[in-house]
């Protein structure tokens, strides 16, 4: 059963949380870019549509990179709906913190 946190330690605990968040945001955000453009480098056939599109039209796919592409596509699709569903539900957790996070600080206004 998940510890009850107080109000004083969770205000403690978010105050902490807000300050440290600009530069994990910032770490994020460059982990983020710097991977979809090495993914890009590295890997064009995966990450650039221009590039598959002329390959397409120079002929020089081969029939298994197609197959390849094809049987992964529904996998990706698949990942993508479960990656916004989490994040859906991360943003759901977020407001009901900051609900208790609101009610908290009204009830000290009182």
């Amino acid at each position: 059963m998940p510890r009850k946190v107080t109000d004083k330690a969770f205000v403690q605990q978010r105050q902490r949380f807000n300050s440290s968040w600009p530069m994990v945001g910032a770490i994020l955000l460059l982990v983020v870019m710097g991977m979809g453009i090495g993914l890009a480098m590295s890997y064009p056939i995966m990450a650039n549509p221009l590039y598959v599109i002329s390959q397409l039209q120079a002929g020089q796919l081969d029939e298994s990179t197609l197959e390849t592409a094809a049987i992964l596509l529904p996998i990706v699709f698949w990942m993508l709906i479960i990656c916004l569903l989490l994040f859906v539900m991360l943003g759901w957790q977020m407001m009901n913190n900051e609900k208790r996070l609101l009610k908290i600080l009204a009830s000290q206004q009182r």
